[in-house]
């Protein structure tokens, strides 16, 4: 029976059972020291032993693996679309990294000549980890049925006491996703796991990823005479802009981070700056778009706008 058990830890775990089998199998025919790193121009200048190269693999693969089963664990409890696809990250990930580190290590079997990083174990561990999310995806089977999202409530929100000539500016911030950074967790244990493996080469095309992620997991909101604005901190990238005299209305509402596939800036019908599910500021356009921004208290900033779109000219 596939269920959600079977494809984010069951298969996982016999996965990584296996890839430590393979290396305690095949210790007695390695050499004392294993190459278990390659600088950029494809040298070893890494080793370790057998036995130590098991607990190694064995360990990235299983807390890698782990980190992805309770983010999938998250999703599954939204029940709404777009969690499938994460059940399928944990067997994924731990496919990949045993990848890398079986290629690099069956060309050592029986010799002890120290070989150049293999051509093929990066190509090879990228496509045997798609693969293992197609199977995980598979093995979890469906999620339940999606609820419809809940609309933006009618433009009714308390206003803001404000004298006439004066105007009013909000500024605030999201609240800090922990599922990006449970993500932002996982990336970095490729990385090391790519850096130990094979090269810190390889590990640092991780890093746009890591840094396209750190960024999306908090905003900064300001609502003023101009409209809202939210953009990401430091950088102020991604951002999203909506002109007060584009806005109908705003209310306090709820986002679902899995009915827009994930954090960040989302785009599925409506458009959602998702740091956590929950409460939400609700933005409608005078187009009938809408803008859902994930915050603690949407009440606030919802009543600030409604009285700055009654004094817009």
């Amino acid at each position: 029976m596939r269920t959600r058990a079977l494809g984010t830890i069951v298969l996982p775990l016999i996965s990584i059972l296996a890839i430590v089998a393979f290396f305690v199998v095949v210790a007695d025919r390695l050499p004392d020291q294993v190459a278990t790193h390659w600088n950029g121009d494809g040298v070893a200048d890494g080793f370790t032993s057998p036995g130590d190269l098991a607990i190694v693999v064995g360990g990235i693969t299983l807390l890698s693996g782990g980190l992805m089963a309770v983010l999938a664990n998250v999703a599954a409890k939204n029940a709404v679309a777009g969690g499938r696809a994460i059940n399928g990250a944990p067997l994924s990930l731990v496919w990949f990294i045993g990848a890398l580190a079986i290629s690099s290590t069956v060309v050592q079997i029986d010799t002890q000549v120290v070989p150049s990083l293999p051509a093929a174990s990066i190509p090879l561990a990228l496509g045997l980890g798609a693969f293992g999310w197609f199977i995980g995806v598979w093995a979890s089977g469906p999620l339940a049925e999606v609820p419809k999202a809940t609309g933006p409530a009618p433009r009714h929100a308390d206003r803001v006491p404000l004298d006439e000539g004066h105007t009013a500016v909000w500024s605030g911030r999201t609240p800090r996703s922990r599922a990006l950074a449970v993500v932002l967790g996982s990336q970095l244990v490729i990385a090391v796991a790519m850096g130990l493996l094979l090269s810190w080469w390889a590990a640092l095309a991780m890093v746009p990823v890591a840094l396209l992620i750190a960024a999306s997991m908090n905003y900064s909101v300001t609502l003023g005479p101009a409209g809202i604005r939210v953009a990401g901190l430091g950088l102020g990238l991604p951002r999203v802009i909506v002109p007060l005299d584009e806005i109908s209305s705003a209310s306090p509402g709820t986002v679902e981070a899995m009915s827009f596939g994930g954090w960040g800036i989302r785009i599925a019908g409506e458009t959602a700056v998702i740091t956590r599910s929950g409460p939400a500021l609700v933005v409608t356009r005078t187009d009938g778009a809408v803008l859902r921004v994930s915050m603690d208290n949407p009440e606030e900033p919802a009543a600030v706008m409604a009285t700055l779109m009654d004094r817009r000219s």
